[in-house]
This record gives C-alpha cells, structure tokens and sequence, in this order.
C-alpha cells in the first residue's frame, strides 16, 4: 500500500490518504469537486460492475496497484462475492525503460496463458 501522502510543497496537496480514501475533509473547494466527481465516478463503476456479475457476465477493472481503488470496501466485497481473481502485471509501453505497475481484477474464466498470474482472493492483498 501506498504510505499516507504528505505535501513536501514540491506539487500540489494529497487529496486522499489511505484512512480517507473517498477524500480528506480539509480540502479547498476546488478540490473537493474533483473527489466528488471521481468518487461519483466509482460508485458509477461499482454499480455496473454489480450489474455484470449479478447477470453472469464477465467484467475486469485495472488501476495501477498504488492506487487507493483497492482499499474501496465495497469493491473488495463485490469482488470476493464474484470470485474475482487477482491480476498483477508489470506494464511496458513502446520498450520504455520504465513500467507501470498494474493490478487487476477479474472475474472470466482465464486462459492457460493468463492463469498463472492470476490469484484468488484474497491471498494477494
């Protein structure tokens, strides 16, 4: 996990840590906006989400690993409920020296090839 942010006045103030994760309550009004559109925009996705498994059908949701999505509760229940499994993967676009570092969740029948880096939940949190 990501440790709590701090402002070292080198960019611009943490909006969340991981204790606040839908937003700290400190913030100006210009950035509380901004998590409240991305907060609404997580609830949007989690709706879906629920709406996909609760049809049968196959859905995955990628973030990098930092990211404070997955200390979401209601994600972390939806995705046990749906027998999600855990993707993490290394991403290099273009031959790039660096790489991303993605997580995923996923809830499909995997191929041989994706498998092996998939693991139930919740061993990888």
């Amino acid at each position: 996990m990501v440790p709590s942010q701090k402002n070292d006045g080198l960019g611009p103030p943490p909006l969340r840590d991981d204790t606040h994760i839908f937003g700290l309550s400190n913030l100006a009004a210009a950035d509380a906006a901004k998590v409240l559109v991305a907060n609404r925009l997580l609830s949007n996705v989690l709706r879906l989400l629920k709406a996909a498994n609760e049809s049968g059908v196959p859905f995955s949701l990628e973030n990098p690993r930092s990211s404070r999505l997955w200390l979401v509760p209601e994600l972390l229940n939806l995705a046990h409920e749906a027998e999600a499994e855990w993707a993490h993967v290394d991403y290099c676009q273009y031959q790039t020296p660096w790489k991303i570092d993605l997580f995923f969740a996923v809830q499909l029948a995997a191929s041989a090839a994706v498998s092996s880096r998939l693991h139930r939940f919740p061993e990888e949190m």
